[in-house]
């Protein structure tokens, strides 16, 4: 399954990050996918009244893993902290950047480089979760399959 199959969904929620076990430099990105619960309401907030919102909570069963086999470099940031990036992003949860801030500041402070010995060019990969966004610097595009888990991430 394709990674961009992600932009179905309108909203991610993070579950967790790991390094494969296989691959010290492999990480896994585990994600749900949000949904509406149904009612809507207003929200007071700083003084003022948002109309009409819907809380958003993690699906229960649906669980999506998006490997990278290998990778020079990843963060997670809040998003409330997030200022943008070169250009006008398309929409979408989950983005391949060829030119990014980010690619800058990799190339600034470590020395991965397009002509390293991997599968292609280094690339930007985001990751927009609700509350998180999490880039990744690689050579190829992540893995992404879905995983069954009964587990409820929901706060009880």
């Amino acid at each position: 399954m394709e990674a961009t199959e992600l932009n179905q969904f309108e909203t991610l929620f993070l579950d967790s990050i790991e390094h494969l076990e296989d691959c010290h430099c492999g990480l896994r990105i585990r994600v749900r996918p949000g949904r509406g619960v149904g009612f809507r309401q207003d929200l007071k907030i700083a003084g003022g009244v948002i109309e009409n919102v819907e809380q958003i909570v993690p699906e229960p069963a649906t669980c999506l893993e998006i490997e990278f086999p290998h990778y020079a470099t990843y963060s997670v940031r809040c998003e409330s902290y997030w200022s943008g990036e070169k250009g006008d992003l398309p929409k979408g949860v989950y983005l391949e950047l060829s030119d990014s801030y980010f690619l800058d500041y990799v190339s600034q402070v470590s020395f991965a480089a397009d002509d390293m010995p991997n599968e292609g060019p280094l690339r930007h990969y985001m990751v927009s979760c609700l509350n998180h966004l999490i880039d990744v610097v690689a050579w190829a595009p992540p893995t992404m399959t879905y995983v069954e888990d009964e587990s409820d991430p929901r706060p009880s």
